[in-house]
This record gives structure tokens, sequence and C-alpha cells, in this order.
């Protein structure tokens, strides 16, 4: 329904952390210090970023953080410099957001070269660490590789000020 649950691994009970208007939730991944979600979109091409407090519950209302990028974000990754990346189905671009705001095109794909979602590489078995890779389901179900040179922000993340556990 467009918004975020926060789902107990125990129970399974659900509680909702979002419920956005106007707009759908699609997408979502953390700042380096996990203090703010960023967030996806369907329809409108905004990726908003909601402060969190140290419970990662919402701490304010969501903000547009970077705008006019296409309108259906299939994915969000962040670098261990705190970059934001965003896989784009309506223009079937890859963008890049810098934590100063500036948004970079990183890859301009025609459509059936869409990368559909982001993942970082393992660094385990081929799968560079420094290395967005994307589906590509309508390329001959392909992979397309995009050389970064910095790792995931799983790599410094924390939790509370906590190291994450990974």
């Amino acid at each position: 329904n467009g918004s975020i649950y926060r789902v107990d691994p125990d129970t399974g009970d659900t509680t909702a952390i979002l419920e956005p208007r106007g707009w759908t939730a699609h997408s979502l991944n953390f700042s380096l210090d996990s203090t703010v979600m960023y967030i996806g979109t369907v329809g409108g091409g905004t990726v908003y970023a909601l402060p969190l407090d140290s419970n990662l519950d919402a701490a304010g209302s969501p903000q547009a953080y970077a705008s006019n990028l296409g309108g259906w974000h299939d994915g969000i990754e962040v670098d261990e410099c705190g970059n934001v990346y965003v896989a784009d189905y309506v223009t079937s671009n890859l963008y890049r957001i810098e934590p100063n705001g500036n948004v970079t095109s990183m890859v301009n794909a025609v459509r059936n070269e869409y990368g559909h979602g982001l993942k970082w590489g393992s660094g385990i078995g081929g799968w560079r660490s420094d290395t967005l890779y994307q589906p590509q389901p309508y390329n001959n179900s392909t992979v397309r590789e995009v050389v970064i040179g910095f790792a995931s922000g799983d790599t410094v993340r924390t939790w509370n000020g906590v190291a994450a556990p990974w």
C-alpha cells in the first residue's frame, strides 16, 4: 500500500513506520549513521529523507532529498562515503546523489538495458565489493556491472553508534 512497516522477527507483528500521502514508498536504505532512512518512490521521481531517532522510529516528516529522478525507484544503495545510488525504471538510469545534494546520472540506458534493482557485490567469486550490480531482465537476463570504486555503506554503517554486526 506504499507504507513502510517494521516487522518483529520473533512474532511477525507489523507496526507502521510511515504512511505517506501523495506518493508511494517503493525502496529504502539508511544513512551511514542510521539517522536517516532514504525512501525511493513510485510516481513523481523524488527520493525522500526521513529522520530517525535512536529506536529507528520516525523523528519527523520525510523531506525531499533529490527530485526529478525518473519516477519508479527500484533500488537504493549507499556507499561508504555516504553517496546514495538510485535505480530508476522510468528513465532506465542509475543516479548518484552525493552528500552535498549533487545528482549525477551514472548510467543512461535504453529501455531493454534497464537495471531492475541494485545490489553491492560480495567480493566473493568474482563479484567485486566496490561494484554495484543490476539485473537486466529485459536484456537477455544479463547483469550490469557498475564499478563505483567504493564499498557498500554496510562496511562502515553504525546502528545507534554501535558497529553493525555484519
